[in-house]
């Protein structure tokens, strides 16, 4: 049994991590322009915070061989994992592309040159 003392320490450790969870997807979206770009060049939706380590997740349109983009972060070399996925009707996922230590200057280009869509006027 925990004690009230033990049970707020756990809240506030908890608040922690969702607080850098956002703060990780939020710096993931700033880098690739932020969120109000990639709404209008690719219509980008469904922003969501990944747990683990941290990173993005976001649907979008214009490219026939994915839809769906990951982003992760892996905090012990500040690197990302980026991968791209084909979700389907039939709510079944394939994987399009996976590279793994992308730098975060690297991130705009990778998803441009994997999905031949600009982000960038």
């Amino acid at each position: 049994m925990t004690t009230e003392t033990e049970a707020k320490t756990l809240k506030t450790e908890a608040d922690r991590d969702d607080a850098y969870l956002m703060q990780v997807a939020d710096t993931i979206l700033r880098q690739m322009g932020g969120a109000g770009k990639l709404k209008a060049m690719i219509n980008a939706r469904s922003f969501i915070a990944l747990d683990g380590e941290g990173g993005l997740k976001f649907r979008f349109s214009g490219c026939r061989k994915a839809n769906t983009c990951v982003i992760t972060h892996d905090s012990t070399y500040d690197v990302y994992t980026f991968r791209l996925y084909k979700l389907h009707r039939d709510y079944t996922s394939e994987l399009v592309y996976d590279l793994y230590s992308v730098y975060a200057d690297m991130l705009v280009w990778t998803f441009e040159r994997e999905t031949g869509l600009d982000l960038s006027l």
